[in-house]
């Protein structure tokens, strides 16, 4: 059972941890420099929070929808047990980046001992909920992860909404809409392929109608995300 917990987080795990990593190193150097700055701070910040995210739930939202074709054909039928376990990692975890961005603000403002609080606060709720969860079996102790997920989310937003006046509603407000989308294409993707058999069929049609669903509704409401990728898409370009 802990090989099957494995493997599920392995994989929900991954892209997260990639964009996190590389939002927070390439913007680490920018932020700092506008530290004091607050209101110039906050318009990053938001370009930060929402931007990578735009682009990072709809592979969570596809991967927990596609999790048996996928985990199929990547490691075979043995594994099928983790399908579960990664398809309430990948929703669970949508709130790691925000986490992880949310403690970078309190490294940008120079307060690292606010982030050692706030790992000190988090710790013994961390294990009340590990413990609470293991007798009732794995799949109760994966939902226990997801929920305690949101919590450090709630906890960190605390000092962002001091510092910035952007606090876990407002941080709500603005992904929200990301929300939306990903639910729509889920549901799509979900009715697509329902009658479809070959694992390998699912995924060559699953992924395409996923992807443009969510750029068709992104389009259709104007997202300004969709219209920041396209930008940086085409400066990247026009340096080439």
């Amino acid at each position: 059972m802990v090989g099957y917990y494995n493997r599920g987080n392995q994989f929900a795990l991954l892209p997260i941890q990639t964009m996190t990593d590389m939002t927070v190193k390439i913007n680490f150097p920018i932020l700092s420099k506008i530290q004091d700055d607050d209101e110039q701070l906050l318009r990053a910040y938001k370009k930060l929070l929402t931007v990578p995210l735009f682009l990072l739930y709809p592979l969570l939202t596809g991967m927990a929808v596609l999790g048996e074709p996928f985990i199929l054909l990547l490691i075979g039928e043995k594994w099928l047990p983790c399908v579960l376990i990664m398809q309430i990692l990948c929703i669970g975890y949508m709130f790691s980046p925000l986490t992880y961005i949310n403690l970078n603000l309190l490294y940008v403002k120079g307060r690292s001992d606010l982030v050692l609080k706030l790992e000190l606060m988090k710790k013994p709720i961390a294990f009340l909920i590990l413990f609470g969860t293991i007798p009732f079996g794995l799949i109760p102790m994966v939902l226990g992860v997801a929920v305690y997920d949101f919590i450090a989310f709630a906890f960190n937003c605390y000092y962002t909404g001091k510092f910035l006046h952007y606090g876990i509603g407002r941080q709500l407000r603005e992904i929200f809409p990301i929300w939306i989308n990903c639910a729509i294409m889920a549901a799509v993707i979900y009715a697509v392929v329902y009658f479809l058999d070959s694992p390998v069929l699912k995924l060559v049609v699953g992924i395409p109608v996923g992807m443009f669903t969510y750029w068709l509704y992104a389009r259709f409401t104007h997202d300004v995300n969709l219209q920041e990728v396209v930008g940086i898409i085409r400066s990247k370009l026009l340096r080439k």
